[in-house]
């Protein structure tokens, strides 16, 4: 992630910071989410890590843009998991439509195997069955 980064969409800004959290074991906290305007931060800031990134819409081009960047992510997850928190429903969801359309009778085992060479985490069972 880098500022002057654009999006289509304010739903892609959403799955790239999540995205970027799971890649890298963080996580973040939304501080403000309107309809032009989104604003996350570290879930350890002030106890460390400074992290926060600001992302607005810009009418003169239609696209959502990543404003600034405050801050490196310095911290680390003390807990080792599996599963990410930011992992959800919508994210798996919108991440393996293209599986099931192509093949209705998918195996959740395939839908599991196929998020975790994607995210590096282990979907549970629950989470993949209930999309």
């Amino acid at each position: 992630m880098y500022e002057g980064l654009t999006f289509e969409s304010k739903q892609a800004v959403v799955d790239a910071i999540k995205q970027f959290h799971f890649m890298h074991s963080f996580n973040f906290d939304v501080v403000e989410n309107k309809s032009d305007k989104y604003v996350v931060m570290c879930n350890q800031y002030g106890r460390g890590c400074y992290w926060r990134v600001r992302l607005s819409f810009s009418k003169k081009h239609k696209r959502w843009e990543l404003k600034k960047i405050n801050g490196i992510h310095i911290c680390t997850t003390s807990i080792i998991s599996q599963d990410h928190v930011k992992l959800d429903l919508s994210v798996i969801a919108h991440n393996i439509v293209h599986l099931v359309k192509i093949n209705l009778g998918i195996e959740i085992e395939t839908l599991i195997i196929d998020m975790l060479q994607r995210f590096g985490y282990i979907v549970s069972y629950k989470k993949s069955m209930d999309n």
